[in-house]
């Protein structure tokens, strides 16, 4: 019945909104502490970052099937490598014409927003570390690193890219001692080595089923743990966002710092928040939306900001799983609200949100109420309608029982009381097994409608609607 009464639907974007495989656009480098111009195939980058993408990462080899998170999965195959079946290493891979064994791996930690792996190449010892760009930006040296490297990042974002970046050092310790240091002293003093640029496309029915949700009268809204740049752009071409509205990003560079307001697309500051937000379009609605970044969020959210924002916000970015799980809960404190996502991370939100709905088969299924195979956002309008359906179903069987029974009670009066004829026990038993149950079962048997109204059903059983119902036989 809660599904019924949604009013907020949060999303997760990578494998929700979008297609949940990722595909392999191409590679940036850096010659003379410069970017190289975009290369599409990993025959024309260096050997050394050709290295990187074949062993940073953790896919495995189960009798011919590649097993692992799908970005690693389209990575690897990019690479052209080949897993051997056999090693006495953590894993020996085939590619750029070399052999390299894995001999040491740190997994990726969704805190981290990295992993890391120590690559035994010949003679040489390797680290790669890849990750989010703006994680590999903190732990490169800033000598490495190219003198446009936030704008090159941010423009593949707006483009709608999903921007991973891949850090180098060699190492001159031997391998027993590589293994007893700490992660941190493993990836410190890295050099930056490249961007690795995938492209994330939009399913075909995402955008109908967004704009079936607004019909509705539901608001959406992305949490993703993408970069914000992205998710803007993915809303728009959605239609979480509509057309020609103005979007404001709020990025702060730690949860201590102030959130700073930036136009997404003139990229110039907004120091009048306030009124931006309340410039309304002629269909009365604000022409404003905001984004914010997991480290604005956590500040706005330590300082109290976020009750005054909340509802102004559409997008939430690089969003780890313990903040989407507060994200739901701050939207529940003044809405009915659904959550839908497919991955592991999205299970806390899952769980806490009023009705969570996992288009997964995965771990994601267990924890949420509900979960389809169909992997479209379409079962989200689907279960909407069905709900709302179930909601007005019941709240019609009560009010026509009601009716039924002040109906009979009045033909009973009447015809004892002036025609003095009683009605027999069968005449009874045909009207209340006939044409009660008969009633009750056309209501139940109705479908959904084909469409999501604008208004939802009510769910009070002593309210306005259902007084001026029954009150009104």
């Amino acid at each position: 019945m809660t599904a019924g009464k949604v009013q907020v639907f949060c999303f997760d974007k990578t494998g929700t909104l979008t297609k949940a495989g990722l595909e392999f656009f191409g590679v940036q480098t850096t010659v003379a502490g410069s970017f190289t111009p975009m290369v599409y195939s990993l025959n024309e980058t260096t050997d050394l970052f050709a290295k990187a993408v074949a062993t940073c990462h953790a896919v495995t080899d189960l009798n011919g099937t590649l097993i692992g998170n799908p970005v690693d999965v389209e990575q690897f195959r990019a690479s052209g490598g080949v897993i051997a079946p056999e090693s006495e290493y953590l894993d020996t891979i085939q590619a750029s014409n070399a052999v390299m064994h894995i001999v040491r791996r740190f997994q990726f930690v969704h805190a981290r927003a990295s992993m890391s792996v120590a690559v035994l190449d010949g003679s040489d010892v390797h680290v790669f570390v890849k990750g989010s760009f703006e994680r590999i930006k903190e732990i490169s040296r800033p000598e490495s690193l190219p003198a446009d490297y936030d704008k090159v990042c941010a423009d593949l974002a707006r483009e709608g890219c999903y921007v991973l970046a891949i850090a180098h050092k060699r190492v001159d310790v031997p391998i027993e001692q590589l293994h007893e240091q700490a992660q941190d002293e493993v990836e410190s003093g890295c050099e930056f080595a490249g961007l690795l640029v995938f492209k994330n496309m939009l399913k075909p029915d995402t955008a109908d089923a967004i704009a079936e949700l607004k019909h509705g009268s539901t608001r959406t809204v992305m949490i993703t743990g993408d970069t914000a740049l992205t998710g803007v752009y993915i809303a728009r071409k959605c239609g979480l966002m509509p057309s020609g509205t103005r979007v404001i990003l709020g990025e702060s560079a730690s949860p201590n710092d102030p959130v700073c307001w930036i136009d997404v697309d003139t990229q110039e500051p907004v120091t009048d928040l306030a009124g931006a937000l309340s410039e309304l379009g002629s269909d009365g609605f604000p022409t404003t939306e905001l984004a914010v970044g997991g480290t604005a969020f956590q500040y706005l959210c330590s300082t109290g900001e976020i009750d005054a924002l909340l509802l102004n916000i559409r997008v939430f970015a690089r969003m780890r799983p313990m903040d989407k799980v507060e994200c739901v809960q701050l939207h529940m404190r003044y809405a009915v609200t659904a959550m839908c996502g497919d991955g592991g991370n999205d299970c806390g939100a899952l769980r806490a949100a009023h009705v969570g709905i996992a288009l997964s088969d995965a771990e994601a299924s267990i924890v949420s109420p509900f979960s389809s195979s169909d992997r479209s956002v379409n079962s989200c309008v689907e279960l909407l309608r069905e709900s709302r359906a179930g909601l007005a179903t019941s709240f019609a069987n009560f009010a026509a029982l009601i009716c039924y029974g002040q109906v009979m009670s009045g033909i009973v009066r009447m015809s004892i009381f002036y025609f003095s004829v009683s009605l027999t026990e069968n005449l009874w038993m045909l009207i209340d097994g006939g044409i009660a149950t008969g009633m009750a079962l056309t209501i139940s048997l109705s479908g959904p409608a084909k469409r999501l109204a604008r208004y939802r059903p009510t769910s009070r059983i002593l309210g306005p609607q259902m007084l001026a119902a029954v009150g009104g036989t």
